[in-house]
């Protein structure tokens, strides 16, 4: 079953991509990696309904595949890595101390269980981090939570796209697209090369070691990222071919992360959706607009010299990681990429701060403010 599963997924993505070319759906921000969620969502409910079946991917393959993404990017940093990237990196983690800040206090005035919603602890999700700081009889609830965030934040991603490029269209800002973005076009097709097939080994066995070691947030991700960066590092000093490298791991990485997407997605049709409360719900909705009205304006006055492809790509970022998981994050920005161009010293700024370092941020503020 896990072969036919895959098999499955590379029909998906495969039928994804057919259809957001033939309707050219990214004018309306409708991605491969969200056309192919729909369709394994679909068929996942079905399944569940019909035959009775969990429909699920094989054990520790979207591991495999987030990890392959990351070595991706580790592998991109290391070639962008300049003052202008540490620069963006350093405001970007303390815009996060800050707004970490801010929602810790905000859960102090809200009733519970609603603050624990609309608090701190659905920013950049993480479920170690929710077994680490909340108590065990609200844990399974804020999983479900999560989820009910997470499919709002995915499905509204491409209303939220439209209504901002939009309003960002009538601010006159330019759109500096850099040369280099040759280098990322979208293809749903794996090159096989000798280095691409030592990526798949060296995920696989990072998974396989560190699957039960997650000690200080190390997880294989975070290996995987450190591995691409010294590779990186090693390539832009050798100059060995450094184009034909960048495209090779940019085409892997996207493939791992969309599977990634579709398959963290699909996770929405194993939950009793006719459990979640009304109030729950609108509190949700409420959040999520408020959050984006918000982060909106805080980009806007922030950094008003970056280009029409950078903002909006801060914007969905800000917006999604504040609410629910790194997933709905990477999908918006990559779908902004996708259209707009390549936008590096953002899209490459964010991963290692809302998948890593932020939840050490997180837990020390958790652990000082709330004492």
């Amino acid at each position: 079953m896990a072969i036919l599963f895959v098999v499955l997924l590379g029909i998906i993505l495969k039928i994804s991509e057919l259809l957001e070319q033939k309707y050219e759906l990214h004018r309306y921000y409708l991605s491969i990696p969200f056309v192919g969620s729909v369709i394994l969502l679909t068929i996942t409910v079905l399944t569940k309904v019909i035959f009775h079946y969990r429909l699920e991917p094989p054990f520790l393959f979207q591991r495999v595949a987030v990890t392959i993404f990351l070595f991706s990017i580790g592998f991109q940093i290391a070639l962008f890595l300049n003052k202008l990237f540490f620069k963006r990196f350093v405001i970007f983690l303390t815009i996060c101390m800050v707004l970490l800040i801010f929602f810790v206090y905000i859960s102090y005035f809200v009733l519970p269980p609603y603050n624990w919603i609309v608090g701190d602890l659905l920013f950049a999700y993480n479920e170690d981090f929710i077994k680490l700081t909340v108590p065990s009889y609200i844990q399974n609830d804020m999983v479900f939570w999560s989820y009910v965030q997470l499919a709002i934040v995915f499905f509204l991603t491409p209303v939220f796209l439209l209504i901002v490029s939009k309003w960002l269209d009538k601010q006159n800002i330019s759109n500096k697209i850099a040369p280099i973005i040759h280098l990322y076009q979208e293809k749903m097709t794996i090159p096989v090369t000798r280095e691409t097939a030592y990526v798949v080994l060296f995920a696989l066995g990072i998974v396989v070691i560190t699957q039960h070691i997650t000690l200080l947030f190390l997880y294989d991700y975070v290996y995987a990222m450190l591995g691409g960066f010294s590779y990186g590092l090693l390539a832009k000093t050798r100059q060995s071919k450094l184009d034909e490298k960048t495209m090779m791991f940019h085409q892997l990485g996207t493939i791992g992360l969309y599977l990634f997407i579709m398959t963290s997605v699909q996770k929405i049709a194993f939950f009793d959706w006719f459990s979640l409360s009304y109030t729950v719900f609108l509190v949700v909705m409420v959040k999520t607009m408020i959050v984006a009205v918000f982060v909106v304006w805080i980009v806007q006055w922030l950094f008003p010299k970056l280009s029409f492809s950078e903002k909006l790509v801060a914007a969905v970022a800000g917006w999604s990681f504040i609410l629910s998981a790194p997933v709905v994050c990477m999908h918006g920005m990559r779908t902004v990429v996708n259209k707009h161009g390549a936008v590096p010293y953002v899209l490459l700024v964010i991963p290692p701060v809302i998948l890593w370092m932020v939840n050490y941020i997180h837990l020390a503020l958790r652990l000082i403010l709330l004492q």
